[in-house]
């Protein structure tokens, strides 16, 4: 019984991420957590969903226990270093990226963390990618909304300030590719998001914007 209700909890925790809510999927995590504290993920799950949040402090909290209880890898490396990065700690995110490097594979982002540690030493242009995530979150609210206008202009400024920002590249070339039909731009904003970001939801975008340019041709 106790089993089935963790799949519940799970499947309730990662739609509520998925699907942006999460608040909920904090709530979700947190109920998670106190029936087994120590479970492998259950700290970094956690982190996520209040970094999704802007609470900063919390995530780092679950973050570093995540990695005092399992150790150093690349992907908490990474994590550490993406929570700095969107708080705005220079010294901080460019140590953990570095971490993140030091461990990277032939599946890692490695472009990605080199150009962030870049951004990372200079406070104006950490100052940007802050901006930038700030208005690619007003970008997916007009999107959720409809206002693909507004999305677009906020995803475009988003880019500009940051071109690391890989969620404002992926969520701009979804406009070009659903709304516009337009799937070079998609392609060329999904080559992109690929460049910095191997996330499967991008290498799906990619290829099924690749696959409909050939199509024309």
């Amino acid at each position: 019984m106790i089993s089935i209700w963790r799949k519940i909890l799970e499947r309730f925790a990662l739609n509520a991420f998925v699907g942006g809510d999460f608040a909920h999927a904090e709530q979700y995590f947190l109920r998670l957590k106190q029936d087994d504290p120590d479970r492998l993920g259950a700290d970094h799950n956690l982190g996520l969903a209040q970094l999704g949040q802007d609470k900063f402090a919390e995530a780092e909290m679950s973050f570093r226990r995540d990695v005092q209880l399992f150790g150093e890898s690349y992907l908490r490396a990474r994590t550490l270093g993406d929570l700095y990065y969107l708080w705005g700690k220079g010294s901080e995110a460019a140590a953990w990226y570095k971490a993140a490097l030091a461990q990277c594979d032939e599946e890692c982002d490695a472009t990605l963390l080199r150009r962030r540690i870049e951004i990372s030493a200079s406070p104006e242009s950490l100052q940007h990618a802050q901006e930038s995530y700030r208005v690619f979150g007003e970008g997916v609210e007009a999107q959720r909304n409809r206002n693909f206008h507004k999305a677009r202009g906020s995803f475009d400024e988003a880019v500009r300030l940051d071109p690391t920002n890989f969620h404002a590249w992926n969520n701009l070339g979804s406009l070009y590719m659903d709304q516009d039909k337009d799937y070079a731009q998609a392609r060329r904003c999904f080559e992109t998001a690929r460049s910095f970001s191997s996330l499967p939801m991008i290498v799906r975008n990619l290829e099924q914007a690749r696959q409909r340019c050939n199509e024309e041709n």
